[in-house]
């Protein structure tokens, strides 16, 4: 078993908590009624896979050390964080409120994260 980083063990809590979240969003959302398409719970729904798939490519990457789950883990981190950036814009500009404006900014902060983990994990030797 190979060393944890603070920064890679920040990177796999974040992504359980981001996928955790979004689950319980999407499982209570109003609109949620299987086979009926909804714009923000399917976004959510995306989310959650995404997170569930870099958790399960950390866990391999972290204890087992195997090549395919770094490069699984790193693409999974940077979509994600293009998917959150762009829903943030989107929902800004459909939704605009000035009372979300701290929590975009805390989302799009969040996304930044990602986008630099993923092009990290990418450049690791």
């Amino acid at each position: 078993m190979k060393k944890i980083s603070l920064f890679q063990f920040i990177i796999v809590v974040f992504m359980i908590f981001g996928g955790y979240v979004p689950l319980m969003d999407y499982l209570n959302h109003k609109s949620f009624v299987l086979f009926n398409f909804s714009l923000h719970s399917s976004f959510h729904l995306v989310l959650f896979l995404l997170a569930v798939i870099a958790l399960f490519a950390g866990i391999l990457y972290f204890f087992f050390n195997t090549p395919y789950s770094k490069v699984i883990l790193a693409i999974v981190v940077f979509i994600n964080g293009l998917y959150t950036t762009t829903g943030i814009f989107v929902f800004l500009t459909l939704n605009f409120d000035l009372s979300n404006i701290p929590l975009f900014f805390l989302a799009l902060l969040f996304s930044i994260f990602e986008l630099i983990v993923g092009r990290q994990l990418f450049r690791e030797k």
